[in-house]
């Protein structure tokens, strides 16, 4: 129950960063938590730039944080159109989003389909620095 707790305690705009809050785990809420503790105005600063971009909870809770790791990482997706697999799009350390996409793709799909599947990449990717 306690676990359930920390997570219903977090203020709404870091519930926000999260594409659903039942993403959220306990030991994000307990890492948020502990942040909040010693850093309030900065993690609801973050939070506010993060609202409803819809990365992964993995990937708030890193920006949250403010955590490095996001930083150096490389972070991929496939880009989908419908079911057709149309490229992917790459964010390198250097905080740089590369879109490939794949000549199969872009003939199978519509270009709607495309524009909207890299509009979404590039929301969960998102920025790199704050």
């Amino acid at each position: 129950m306690r676990k359930g707790l920390l997570v219903a305690q977090l203020p709404p705009v870091i519930l926000e960063c999260f594409r659903s809050p039942l993403e959220v785990t306990h030991r994000h809420a307990e890492r948020l938590s502990t942040a909040l503790e010693s850093d309030r105005r900065g993690v609801l600063k973050r939070a506010e730039k993060l609202r409803g971009q819809g990365a992964s909870a993995s990937s708030v809770v890193e920006r949250l944080l403010d955590s490095p790791a996001h930083v150096r990482r490389n972070d991929r997706l496939n880009l989908q159109a419908g079911e057709v697999r149309i490229g992917k799009a790459t964010r390198g350390k250097d905080g740089a989003i590369t879109v490939e996409l794949r000549p199969e793709g872009m003939a199978a799909a519509p270009l709607e389909q495309v524009l909207s599947a890299i509009e979404e990449a590039l929301k969960q990717l998102g920025p790199t620095a704050e």
